[in-house]
């Protein structure tokens, strides 16, 4: 029987609440929702989801989402997080093919390894999506690492994305690790955002750095639920094929500004996003991921390597560590906020170019919808009042951006 409990921190005595349980309400029934919204919050009668009903700080009815498939599996969920929910995913395939170099016959680990390299180099699935693995993504193995975080997903009750338009979802902080991705990667029904609006299951196409598809094991991972090189190129042409985008905003340049119980967005003068949506008619939706910086202790040790790597390299290696020293991260109350959507025009002709008093206009509305979701969230998510969210300017580029440059650059 489930406990009428809210998220931590949250002052249920001062608000209604009400937890899907017909034996905590004394038999009474749900609230009433609208008829479009009655489909989605079938969720409650599955015991795998506990579901909480909250009001945010500007008044709106909203609902917690948060999975327990992984409950009864404690040991099995900390080895999925070991293996894909931590750093350690980084080390995992150097050490793979370590080990086959070592185990298996000289005559056999050569070729299969170069002929991987040889598959790496030249493959360009990353810059279309066509690797992807359906059933690994709408799995719940991905649900284990946002269930060791007793992860949550806030959503306002009237939250509507329309299904005639893509989106381009802003995801911050960056952080060491980008849990927010796992969110929208994990296409299972357990996971309510897509069981909320089924039309989007496995046609998010989440944008990551180009580095990440040359690491062995990440590279997969990350082609099996539908990455794609973050490209200005990669994305307009997913957005042409109807599919929505995610893109953490802020790049490596947000990664190098993680700290410890500070949110901090490096979202000023960047606008290629903006124009992204514009030129392809897709909505604009910001979210944010609460503690997202808390999950590993940050050190702002050596600067100025971290801040040439960035700079000639791009490549952000931030000095952290988790739990005990390790990778592994702390268990901090992750929570995920969905914003509400900014509608743009229909462009005349997909991918024209726009004026760049409209793209600021429309900068401007995604920076203002951001802090006030950030403002009524929260306190859900467990924050003190007089914490608030920095929005800094991002730095200047030294070159003319290409094509091939990040769609964030403008």
């Amino acid at each position: 029987k489930r406990r009428s409990q809210g998220p931590k921190g949250f002052p249920l005595e001062d608000m209604p609440t009400y937890v899907s349980s017909p034996h905590q309400n004394g038999g009474a029934s749900p609230p009433k929702l609208p008829r479009s919204m009655s489909a989605n919050f079938a969720a409650e009668h599955d015991p795998d989801i506990e579901v909480t009903h909250v009001k945010l700080a500007d008044g709106s009815p909203a609902s917690v989402f948060r999975t327990k498939v992984w409950d009864t599996w404690p040991l099995t969920r900390t080895a999925i997080v070991l293996v894909s929910g931590s750093t350690m995913l980084f080390l995992t395939g150097p050490l793979l093919g370590a080990t086959a170099w070592y185990a298996l016959p000289r005559w056999l680990a050569a070729p299969l390894l170069l002929g991987y390299a040889a598959w790496v180099a030249t493959s360009k699935s990353h810059k279309d999506g066509s690797v992807v693995d359906t059933a690994y993504r709408t799995s719940t193995v991905h649900l284990a690492t946002l269930e060791y975080f007793k992860a949550r997903l806030v959503m306002e009750d009237s939250l509507e994305l329309r299904e005639s338009r893509p989106l381009v979802i802003g995801q911050h902080p960056h952080g060491v690790y980008g849990y927010h991705g796992i969110f929208f990667m994990a296409s299972s029904k357990k996971n309510f955002f897509y069981r909320k609006f089924p039309h989007l299951a496995n046609k998010i196409c989440l944008a990551v750095a180009d580095v990440l598809f040359y690491v062995p094991f990440v590279r997969e991972i990350l082609l099996y639920v539908g990455h794609v090189v973050v490209s200005r190129s990669t994305l307009e042409k997913m957005l042409a094929m109807g599919r929505s985008v995610g893109i953490v905003i802020g790049g490596e340049q947000e990664c190098l500004l993680a700290e410890n119980g500070t949110d901090k967005v490096v979202l000023g003068g960047r606008k290629g996003f903006v124009k992204l949506a514009l030129r392809y008619g897709a909505d604009l939706v910001p979210s944010y991921c609460f503690h997202n910086n808390d999950a590993f202790h940050v050190s702002k040790a050596f600067p100025g390597i971290r801040g040439w790597l960035k700079k000639n390299l791009h490549v952000s290696i931030p000095i952290y560590w988790g739990r005990w020293g390790t990778p592994f991260p702390r268990k901090v109350p992750i929570c995920l906020a969905i914003g509400r959507p900014i509608h743009t025009p229909l462009p005349a002709t997909p991918g024209a170019n726009v004026p760049d008093e409209l793209v600021d206009q429309y900068h401007e509305l995604y920076v203002a919808e951001l802090q006030a979701l950030f403002e009524r969230c929260k306190e859900v998510a467990g924050y003190p009042p007089d914490r608030c969210l920095e929005v800094l300017d991002a730095p200047e580029p030294r070159h003319r951006p290409s094509k091939k440059d990040d769609a964030k650059r403008d």
